[in-house]
């Protein structure tokens, strides 16, 4: 059963997903930067981060990234929101451990915290 919580959450992402992109529609200036895959080859481990359930950013697209980028490694958290370092927690822990050494984790790592 879909708590309140979970409601919530999923249909303010899906109304964010929604709502966002409607409103560049009919903007009068060409787009600078359109979107384009990434292609990245020869680059040192680059770790990717995102939330299972981010309001901003879709994890579907953090997967679509992690394919694009050859060697990278994607860092899940089982939660909500955006913002995952401020929050601390295992996660924030396998950030500062990528930062300080430069090793990133082992792939397809999920963290609850």
């Amino acid at each position: 059963m879909l708590s309140i919580s979970n409601f919530v959450t999923h249909s303010v992402r899906i109304r964010k997903e929604l709502v966002s992109p409607r409103r560049c529609i009919g903007w009068p200036a060409p787009v600078q930067n359109p979107p384009h895959n990434a292609n990245m080859h020869g680059a040192p481990p680059i770790l990717t981060i995102n939330a299972k359930n981010d309001p901003e950013t879709s994890y579907i697209w953090a997967n679509s990234l992690l394919a694009q980028i050859n060697g990278a490694v994607l860092l899940t958290r089982d939660r909500d929101r955006h913002t995952l370092y401020i929050l601390k927690g295992e996660t924030a822990t396998v950030i500062d451990a990528y930062l300080v050494n430069g090793t990133p984790p082992a792939p397809n790592i999920i963290l609850k915290t």
